[in-house]
């Protein structure tokens, strides 16, 4: 059975390394943090004092898959990092705030944000997108937007954010694996947000300003810390569950069109769902997960999330269920035979049709492992063809 670990793995060319974003985007995106909370902080105080609402200042997290840490560099031309960044008032903030009627003070929001941030996207050459329902959008440059959600939190749980956001790379510090004679990164080794543990934080349900007037309940802190807690379960504090989550995102991207492909949660919800730990073998630990994959994406997905218990994350239609079933399906089958051909040259293409050319075209990271287990499928299959191809 091959072991090719490596070549999602290896320091200087692995998989993960080169679907991260890169320093200079990672610059940019935090410069543009920067600079859209120190505009908005200022001015949105100012308008609050304005209208008789005093010390009361916004406040600004990171979401989305930044804060979890799973981002990936686009695939394709034309596919975007999203940057989530979102903006928190108390509800104090709004006079007689009420989640259940339409009113003005949800548009008023963007309003206020949207001509506060008109004036500095024009200094820095960014395009305002105001097409979006449910955010304030900023095309920051060709590859990468800034979703700017607004959110109205109970003055409770309000007081307990901290802002200490910072979006780096890590240092890394190696280890050599005497086992496989390789080096292994003890660090995250990807993109790390120095923010505060959501551990003694009063979670619980906000609300999202809708353009249209009305307010939407929004679980992003929720989801945040059942990933976070599902993480801290694992003995390697879910570094390679992180791994396998992008790995998992970044098929997504290079096979499927952008409408009708899964969703960046619901393939976290799966993986977490079916993952094992396989000790320095990520390539083992994935083909757990895509076992159960494409049955998971033709159904239902259920998970255990405080509030959302009875909801099916799987919010594809029928067709793309369906769809999707087949992709996996394909994915599996042609992952379980590279795990068992002795042809590494067939090994790399198969794993670049259904990873793109980010996978290292090496053979010398794929490594012959005597003491394996049988692969979970016969290692002779007929290739298929899948109905759509990215």
């Amino acid at each position: 059975m091959n072991n090719i670990h490596a070549v999602f793995t290896s320091q200087e060319e692995g998989f993960k390394y080169k679907i991260r974003p890169s320093q200079k985007d990672v610059n940019t995106l935090d410069e543009a943090k920067r600079s859209v909370k120190k505009c908005l902080k200022e001015n949105l105080k100012a308008h609050l004092e304005y209208q008789g609402i005093y010390r009361i200042s916004p406040k600004f997290r990171i979401q989305g898959s930044w804060a979890y840490r799973t981002c990936n560099a686009p695939a394709k031309q034309g596919q975007e990092m999203d940057i989530d960044y979102g903006v928190y008032l108390p509800v104090s903030a709004f006079n007689g705030f009420d989640s259940e009627v339409q009113s003005d003070q949800a548009k008023e929001y963007f309003e206020v944000i949207e001509s506060t941030l008109r004036t500095l996207c024009y200094e820095k050459g960014w395009e305002l997108d105001n097409s979006k329902s449910s955010c304030v959008r900023i095309k920051i440059q060709d590859n990468a937007h800034m979703d700017i959600p607004l959110y109205a939190v109970p003055d409770d749980m309000f007081d307990t954010f901290k802002e200490k956001e910072e979006i780096r790379y890590s240092s890394e510090s190696l280890v050599m694996d005497s086992i496989n004679e390789d080096w292994v990164a003890l660090s995250e080794d990807f993109v790390v947000y120095s923010e505060e543990s959501l551990q003694d934080m009063n979670i619980q349900t906000i609300h999202m300003a809708k353009r249209d007037g009305s307010w939407q309940s929004s679980d992003c802190e929720i989801i945040r810390q059942w990933f976070d807690d599902r993480l801290a379960q694992e003995s390697d504090k879910g570094r390679q569950l992180r791994n396998i989550c992008r790995y998992l995102k970044a098929w997504r991207d290079w096979v499927f069109d952008e409408r009708g492909a899964p969703s960046s949660i619901l393939l976290m919800i799966i993986a977490c769902k079916h993952y094992k730990y396989e000790q320095y073998r990520d390539d083992l630990a994935l083909l757990h997960i895509l076992k159960k994959l494409a049955e998971s994406l033709n159904g239902p997905v259920y998970e255990n999330i405080k509030d959302h218990e009875d909801e099916d994350f799987n919010r594809m239609k029928d067709a793309e269920r369906e769809n999707a079933k087949i992709h996996a399906d394909y994915l599996y089958r042609s992952f379980s035979s590279s795990l068992n051909s002795s042809n590494k040259g067939d090994v790399l293409q198969s794993l670049i049709r259904q990873w793109g050319e980010r996978i290292p075209n090496n053979p010398n990271l794929i490594k012959q492992d005597p003491y394996s287990t049988p692969s979970l499928v016969q290692s002779v299959i007929t290739p298929q063809t899948p109905l759509r191809q990215g």
